[in-house]
């Protein structure tokens, strides 16, 4: 994080490591695959959000509203972020493209808009467990984020995220080849401070959030692993819990997802900052160059992937996602939307008839 353009300047630009990727079946490859990810995150973030616009019921629950949230940072890095990594891969080259004081806008703006909708993203995670948690082990309570805390909330996830990265104002500059670099030069040690600042944000951003995440992942799977004694309604009960299950399959398969493609490009983080200096050689450097070339992809991998996460563990966003396809492709879809907005309240389970506090479900 704040590194996809800080690590250009690394050990890998040394003319030793010259090999596969300069062949054109790699660069053909390479473009490919970016061209995927940016569609895939295009079209499956626009049918998430698609939904959110056709079905108004979808935004009653809070956790739907914060898996919104993170759908309209995925669509933005898909915008802003990707584009510059498939530019690159097109023209072979890591100058920025457009020059001048315009250029220099777009340098500032365009790892801006990446960085803080990853931030966001993770954030929304964070307390998106936090909800569950609250939700799932205490059920009969009143819940912690209402409609007016929930709103709050994301507001204040992006309040959080821009202040973490308001210094790439700062440091982002267009330097005297046309690259867009991160330089925290003059008034600060560049190689000191960015690595300052890069631990600074592992820790709030990638050891923190992870460990919390999986805390409270685990105290909600040992709940619903057990046995309850104070069911009310066993059948209503058990629906409510596999309900639940799905949720919280989706919420870690989407946290693992960004556990693993995050991780190679802090691997070559820790590599560049606490051992490459010590030990440097050819081998090892063709080896943070590959890895860095491996970073290219899997750090879009998850923007392109988390929507449809939401369609294959949540029944209710596949049945909505036919009435949205059926809506984009211009058709009438007046017997899809009849049938779905005749969905009985049954999907939406509670843990007793008799008390109707805490959402437990999407």
């Amino acid at each position: 994080m704040n590194l996809n353009s800080s690590l250009n300047e690394s050990v890998v630009n040394v003319p030793l490591c010259l090999t596969f990727d300069n062949s054109y079946s790699w660069k053909s490859i390479k473009i490919l695959v970016l061209c995927i990810i940016t569609l895939f995150g295009l079209f499956g973030n626009v049918l998430v959000l698609g939904i959110f616009y056709k079905f108004k019921q979808m935004r009653r629950s809070t956790t739907n509203k914060f898996i919104f949230n993170m759908a309209v940072c995925d669509f933005a890095r898909s915008i802003f972020y990707l584009p510059i990594n498939l530019a690159s891969a097109i023209a072979d080259s890591v100058k920025w493209l457009i020059g001048g004081d315009f250029g220099l806008f777009l340098c500032k703006l365009f790892p801006f808009v990446g960085e803080v909708t990853i931030a966001v993203s993770i954030l929304t995670l964070v307390v998106i467990a936090v909800d569950r948690f609250y939700a799932i082990l205490f059920p009969l309570r009143k819940g912690i984020l209402t409609q007016k805390v929930c709103q709050l909330t994301i507001i204040l996830t992006w309040i959080l995220a821009i202040g973490l990265y308001s210094s790439i104002f700062y440091t982002a500059k267009l330097d005297d080849h046309g690259t867009c670099i991160m330089d925290w030069g003059p008034y600060f040690d560049d190689y000191k401070t960015q690595k300052h600042y890069y631990i600074s944000l592992f820790v709030i951003l990638y050891a923190v959030p992870l460990s919390l995440i999986t805390i409270l992942y685990l105290a909600i799977f040992f709940e619903l692993h057990k046995s309850t004694t104070h069911e009310c309604n066993g059948f209503h009960e058990q629906e409510r819990r596999k309900e639940n299950k799905r949720i919280l399959q989706m919420l870690v398969s989407v946290v693992i997802l960004f556990a693993l493609t995050w991780a190679p490009l802090h691997v070559y983080a820790f590599l560049r900052y606490f051992y490459i200096n010590t030990t440097l050689n050819s081998h090892l450097i063709c080896q943070m160059h590959a890895l860095q070339i491996i970073t290219v992809f899997t750090m879009n991998f998850g923007c392109a992937i988390n929507p449809f996460l939401y369609f294959i563990f949540l029944e209710k966003y596949r049945n909505n996602l036919k009435v949205v396809l059926v809506y984009l492709l211009n058709k009438k879809p007046s017997k899809l939307l009849s049938s779905t907005a005749n969905e009985k309240t049954s999907e939406r389970f509670q843990a007793c008839s008799t008390y109707d506090w805490q959402e437990t479900t999407i």
